[in-house]
């Protein structure tokens, strides 16, 4: 994924975040702008905590993967929520920084010890600011823990918000199935449909389903069901790799971290189905979907909501999206934010 980029970068030595400065280039006061390494049960991870005025209240966004961090992504696509808000961005434990070759034990990397973590977290930051709650976006893989996280403490979050929500990956895959076949046949991709025609009868609780994944996640972005109008991520992997919050070493761990969190959480990711285990939440939530998602297609999102108990909730079309909303359509998603915060 970086590979032609990092060449280019080659210099990038230490991972640095600019400092907030008014017009007499001198640091804002009020402002924040700091990497911290924090023990979260007993382990050591990363945040990146930004916002130009700790008056305002917290923001803590879930990335997605599992194992793909969005610090670099989310502090270029939506700097101007760090007018609004204390934005935390967590790697979460086997992530980029937070990761640890050799030394960190498969079986740490778990669904339960990751919303622990988060719990953790957020009592630290909380703490920090002096605030009561949080707001909370999840993307994709983070929209596990997002919504497990605000159904068993909903006192410490303001709302949730879900983009491109990970729901039922049995029915989903389905969906993709049909959706890259069907592309493939009317590019005449041939390569593409013995590809997909090979992987059709591999079983979710077999140890070569990653490799069914790896197939699908190549042919969704290549058809533009990750992002709208585009046949690879390069977008975002210029944006990650030219981001100052990366060291080089962080970047050349990127993938590799990738996978070892997937080989960690695919067997439990596989089997959840939120539209049993999580049918209540008693906060506000918030889904933004892209109207063209094919990794964790929308339209098991809009079904979920309409059936979801919540005091407040609201479903918005990103129409010009696939599955990364807050940076395909970022002025619309900083917008959103925003206007829930109000």
């Amino acid at each position: 994924m970086f590979e032609k980029f990092i060449k280019k970068k080659n210099k990038i030595k230490k991972a640095v975040t600019a400092k907030f400065k008014g017009k007499n280039k001198k640091v804002l006061v009020e402002s924040f702008a700091e990497f911290e390494q924090i023990s979260l049960n007993d382990l050591k991870q990363t945040v990146l905590i930004r916002g130009k005025s700790t008056k305002n209240p917290l923001l803590i966004f879930l990335h997605g993967g599992p194992g793909c961090s969005e610090m670099g992504l989310f502090n270029h696509f939506n700097k101007k929520l760090e007018n609004n808000f204390i934005v935390v961005n967590w790697d979460q434990r086997g992530t980029c920084k937070s990761f640890y070759n050799g030394t960190l034990a498969k079986e740490t990397i778990t669904l339960k010890n990751l919303v622990d973590d988060l719990h953790k977290l957020t009592l630290y930051v909380t703490k920090k600011f002096k605030k009561k709650k949080v707001y909370l976006i999840g993307h994709s893989f983070g929209t596990i823990l997002g919504l497990l996280f605000t159904h068993k403490y909903p006192e410490l979050v303001h709302s949730y918000v879900g983009v491109a929500p990970f729901l039922d990956p049995k029915r989903a895959e389905r969906i993709v199935y049909n959706f890259l076949l069907t592309a493939a046949i009317d590019q005449e991709n041939k390569k593409a449909i013995k590809e997909l025609k090979n992987i059709k009868d591999i079983p979710n609780n077999s140890e070569e389903y990653l490799d069914k994944v790896t197939v699908f996640r190549r042919w969704v972005h290549k058809f533009g069901g990750s992002l709208y109008g585009e046949s690879n991520l390069s977008k975002l992997s210029r944006a990650l790799v030219r981001s100052k919050e990366y060291s080089f070493r962080e970047l050349m761990n990127y993938e590799k971290s990738n996978l070892f969190s997937m080989k960690c959480l695919w067997k439990e990711m596989v089997n959840i189905n939120m539209f049993n285990l999580i049918k209540e939440i008693k906060v506000p939530v918030y889904f933004a979907v892209g109207r063209h998602d094919y990794q964790t297609p929308s339209l098991i999102a809009k079904e979920y909501l309409e059936k979801l108990q919540a005091p407040k909730k609201e479903l918005i079309w990103f129409e010009k999206s696939a599955h990364n909303p807050m940076y395909e359509e970022p002025d619309k998603f900083n917008k959103l934010m925003i206007r829930i915060k109000k």
